[in-house]
């Protein structure tokens, strides 16, 4: 290894993702860093076009800028130009339509969003908005016209900020979440090494990069291993099942219902000639709650176990994971190498392993806080602890079991009723497929589960 090469990966390490893709193309140019299927792009290829857009964007004032992209190579290249050039990006959902896009960019100051011409008529109907939710929006650049003489071969200095996700709101406005690169990699490095993914795998990416879930676990990730990223524009399971036989995906991440979804695909193919999976090694699950019916039939159809694990946009995002060497059913499994998981009661007191509280949070990824949120941002961090409001245990093995949202918990009579208690017994049921247990208000007994 070079001095030249050995000090990048030092300053990746110290948590520059710029250092970490500057590394990657030193160790192995030729090696393919995305490809979706029709478009490799190798490490190299990847730094010199970072370099080039990055040119485009360097002389931008605003601290953040937009990019409203599907998950393809042109995303992965804008995201680290968008970080070369000293700005933190701010990735938006494509699916989204532009009265649901004006308050993000509004509460975060954006004018300058790169994206593809197929998106124009929605930038156009955000530019037609009336005041005050039209959006402070000053520059598009669109990939497929986007071009520089120049190249930016040094990165530009930026803030400690690398990106800027937004979570689901229930009312008002989503939070914006601050990131920072460390965050970022941090929690990418601990599933790398929960995984223990090599830089041979492939890992497809179907899961929107505008999720803290699809960015970090299923983009960053393979960079962090110096893997590929197959990435897939669709959520059309019978081309994941196409990109898993042809490019020899080794490295499954989606949630449950996508899972479901590319069952029902699987099916449907089993009467022609079913596409070859035999290349899959780790199929990892997290968003939602694995039913032990979609488990139970993907491990039969696919011959691989559904390991899920759990996280948080706050975490960057993931908390625990099973592994394939440490599993235990029902579980979500036990924190990643740097994280600290305690539960903890109303009062903020840690409980013992097994009972029932709200679970805490502490390591490298949890984040910097919310975007212009200085009162929700102070109630959610106690001391480099992040309160997730989700309900757990933790048995003595350091397995973390989920018990719903601490929004969620019904008191009937008085007693503690835990919806997630009840859901996986209703799913028993013949023709129940899934649950969803919400108390109801009563006047003798307080709430009811329903």
């Amino acid at each position: 290894m070079s001095d030249e090469t050995a000090a990048a990966q030092r300053s990746a390490i110290s948590g520059e993702m710029v250092a970490l893709l500057r590394a990657r193309a030193q160790e192995h140019p030729e090696r393919i860093a995305v490809h979706d299927g029709d478009r490799a792009v190798t490490y190299r290829e990847l730094l010199e076009q970072v370099r080039s857009k990055a040119a485009i964007l360097a002389d931008h004032p605003e601290p953040r800028i937009g990019l409203l992209l599907p998950n393809n190579p042109d995303f992965v290249t804008w995201f680290f130009a968008v970080l070369w050039s000293g700005h933190a990006a701010l990735p938006l959902p494509t699916t989204v339509p532009p009265a649901g896009l004006a308050p993000l960019l509004v509460d975060a100051g954006v004018e300058t969003i790169v994206s593809t011409q197929r998106l124009a008529p929605a930038l156009d109907a955000l530019r037609a908005l009336p005041t005050p939710v039209k959006p402070p929006l000053k520059n598009v650049h669109y990939v497929e016209t986007a071009t520089s003489a120049k190249s930016l071969a040094e990165p530009q200095p930026k803030s400690e900020v690398a990106t800027l996700l937004y979570t689901s709101g229930t009312t008002g406005i989503p939070k914006g979440v601050l990131l920072s690169d460390r965050n970022l990699l941090a929690n990418a490095e601990d599933a790398r090494v929960a995984g223990r993914m090599q830089p041979e795998e492939r890992l497809l990416a179907v899961l929107p990069f505008y999720h803290a879930y699809g960015l970090t676990v299923t983009m960053l990730l393979p960079l962090v291993y110096g893997g590929t990223c197959v990435t897939c524009e669709t959520l059309n399971p019978a081309k994941w099942l196409e990109l898993i036989e042809k490019l020899r995906v080794s490295v499954l991440v989606l949630t449950p219902s996508l899972y479901g979804a590319l069952l029902m695909a699987r099916a449907a193919a089993a009467a022609g000639k079913p596409a070859n999976t035999d290349s899959l090694r780790l199929c990892i699950s997290g968003g939602e709650a694995l039913s032990a019916t979609v488990a139970a039939e993907f491990e039969r159809r696919f011959g691989r176990k559904i390991l899920p694990g759990y996280g948080a946009t706050e975490t960057a995002p993931v908390i625990s994971m099973n592994r394939e060497l440490a599993w235990k059913p029902g579980t979500v499994g036990q924190p990643l190498p740097s994280v600290q998981c305690e539960i903890r009661d109303e009062a903020g007191r840690k409980l013992a392993p097994g009972e029932i509280g709200e679970l805490w949070v502490k390591g490298p990824n949890v984040m910097l806080g919310y975007h212009n949120r200085p009162e929700e941002t102070a109630e959610r961090l106690r001391e480099g602890w992040y309160r997730t409001g989700d309900l757990g245990t933790l048995d003595g093995d350091n397995f973390l079991s989920l018990a719903g949202r601490k929004d969620d918990l019904i008191k009937h009579h008085g007693e503690k009723v835990y919806p997630s208690e009840i859901e996986p017994i209703l799913e028993t049921v013949d023709g129940v497929e899934q649950a969803v247990v919400v108390g109801w208000s009563d006047e003798e007994a307080g709430q009811v589960p329903v």
